[in-house]
């Protein structure tokens, strides 16, 4: 196959499903008749994670629209597979549960629940294996393959010989002399720079990287990145596309932010109240479910009149990094703009191109307060 038949094949696997799975959501409710049992919040929630991302991204897959280059979006489909690992625990305890309970049977929003999970994890794997998507993973080993299987069956017996011979040397090296070496604990701006190199991307575009932030991601060449405030040591910074007429910035604003301690657990009651605070400016204001670079989060929008007829759209995404810590994405454009269509795309772009350090996201978790 190649990144393109992969491509259509996860399309046609979401368009098949999205309005299943938004009718699961909708009707596979406490409310609905099904009660409450273990476990039905984190499933309700599973359920909306997998929606988001097949609304929001597994059906936007243009290279460089929504991914600026194949290896990024290789690497969204391979950390949304991990996040969909670690959601297979929430069915092993169900198991546990209903084993104990000889004559319950599975709740049927946790059967539905477990179906998507594994439909998706099973997508998602069918789509890393392809041998184009193993070459953009694993550059050096696939080379090493494909050299290995071009050589006839002598040659390779020797070279596995050979690879076998000199392993026995290297671990049977003293202990003294590995021990001899002083390991140097990189600091954040090297785990940063490092993930960093790791980004590929394409001509036209430039990949940044924040340690402060624990964020990277990439613009278009022509956007502008005011960034003082987060190399000095802050939280914030600007990327700017253009300024209008007034010297107003165009744009987007990264900021990250502290979650207030009363809604720590109530993540829902945070985003209904700020809801409620947009739509006295504007009763269409709306939210929707998204998930960036694996974490769980909001896109807010809604309009800002600004005199006259003028409207001012705004998109606000919401993103918990940790639990006492969330990152922020702003961004504007005035209704009348005629070029708005082209810089919206180049948003959702950027935001999809955004991505959490995690070694640095742990490494900061760890120093804040519980």
């Amino acid at each position: 196959m190649s990144i393109e038949t992969v491509k259509q094949h996860i399309f046609k696997f979401s368009s098949s499903r999205l309005e299943d799975y938004q009718e699961n959501i909708k009707e596979l409710r406490p409310d609905k008749g099904y009660g409450k049992f273990p476990k039905n919040v984190e499933i309700q929630n599973l359920m909306r994670d997998i929606k988001a991302n097949i609304e929001d991204h597994q059906i936007g897959m243009r290279i460089p629209e929504d991914y600026a280059s194949p290896e990024q979006f290789i690497n969204y489909l391979t950390k949304f597979r991990k996040f969909l690992i670690t959601k297979r625990v929430i069915f092993s305890d169900l198991g546990k549960y209903y084993n104990k309970k000889e004559d319950k049977e599975w709740d049927y929003p946790a059967v539905i629940a477990k179906e998507m999970l594994e439909e998706c994890i099973s997508l998602l794997d069918f789509a890393l294996q392809d041998e184009e998507v193993v070459a953009l993973r694993s550059p050096k080993f696939h080379s090493f393959k494909s050299y290995f299987n071009s050589l006839t069956m002598p040659q390779a017996s020797l070279l596995g010989a050979i690879l076998v011979f000199f392993t026995s040397i290297f671990t049977a090296v003293p202990t003294y002399f590995i021990t001899k070496e002083t390991y140097q604990v990189p600091t954040d701006q090297e785990i940063a720079d490092k993930f960093k190199e790791q980004i590929n991307v394409q001509e036209g575009f430039r990949k940044y990287a924040y340690p402060n932030m624990g964020i990277s991601f990439i613009t278009p060449d022509d956007w502008r990145v005011e960034d003082a405030a987060a190399t000095f040591g802050g939280g914030e910074l600007y990327l700017i596309k253009k300024y209008d007429q007034d010297n107003a910035a165009i744009g987007i604003r990264l900021v990250i932010r502290s979650v207030q301690s009363r809604y720590l657990n109530a993540p829902e009651i945070e985003m209904n109240n700020q809801l409620e605070v947009w739509r006295k400016s504007d009763k269409n204001a709306g939210k929707k479910d998204v998930i960036i670079s694996g974490n769980y989060g909001y896109l807010f929008s809604y309009n800002q009149p600004l005199g006259g007829k003028t409207l001012v759209n705004v998109r606000v995404y919401w993103v918990r990094l940790i639990p006492k810590v969330k990152l922020e994405i702003w961004a504007h454009a005035y209704s009348n703009d005629l070029e708005k269509d082209s810089f919206w795309r180049e948003v959702d772009g950027i935001v999809n191109s955004v991505q959490t350090i995690d070694e640095l996201i742990y490494k900061k978790k760890k120093i804040v307060t519980q």
